[in-house]
């Protein structure tokens, strides 16, 4: 009997530990869905970011890009790729209004601060879905010629169509010049563009 008694004892001794165990888990993994829960809705919040902020945009064309809004408040000429200027946040706003392909086509890139990174203002117009792949136009080349023909395509293949024109423009630039060589990147190129390389 004393045996049994033990041994009854030392099984809800066990039961009892199994059971905090099993508490202790659960009050982890809830821990853990809350701070993945909490980390992507941070992700996904806009921040509200004053009209009259200050923000510097770049032309991200391989030429002259010309903003213009409606009601003529902005008129912007940037001349060459990489040229910059400053407008408000309300500017940009009206832009996008104007015209989301500028955004659409990453033919402005936005520079942020330490108090609102581009990704922030990017957020706020609603245009960020836009950036995700987002390429500078003076990295075009290095891609061309320092990457695989299989990282190239993956790489296009997810670009915005104005970025593909510019890609499109660089490549046949390298290509004339003798710089852009390699078979199997021109076959990439000539598959992902839809252009054709007289080789």
């Amino acid at each position: 009997m004393t045996e049994r008694k033990k041994n009854k004892a030392t099984t809800n001794t066990v039961k009892k530990e199994v059971e905090k165990v099993e508490e202790t888990t659960n009050v982890v993994e809830t821990i853990s869905k809350d701070t993945t829960t909490n980390k992507v809705e941070e992700s996904n919040i806009r921040k509200a970011i004053p009209k009259d902020l200050e923000v510097m945009i770049v032309n991200n064309t391989p030429g002259t890009l010309v903003i213009a809004t409606r009601n003529k408040e902005v008129n912007i000429i940037l001349k060459e790729q990489g040229n910059t200027d400053y407008v408000t946040f309300g500017n940009l706003m009206q832009i996008k209004n104007a015209s989301p392909l500028y955004f659409k086509n990453n033919w402005i890139e936005v520079v942020g601060d330490s108090t609102y990174t581009s990704e922030d203002i990017y957020k706020a117009l609603g245009v960020d879905k836009f950036y995700t792949n987002f390429i500078k136009i003076d990295e075009i080349e290095e891609i061309l010629i320092t990457k695989t023909a299989k990282e190239i395509e993956k790489i296009i293949t997810n670009m915005s169509a104005g970025l593909k024109t510019a890609v499109t423009t660089k490549a046949k630039q390298l290509f004339d010049d003798e710089k852009l060589d390699s078979n199997a990147t021109i076959k990439v190129l000539e598959k992902v563009l839809k252009v054709s390389f007289d080789i």
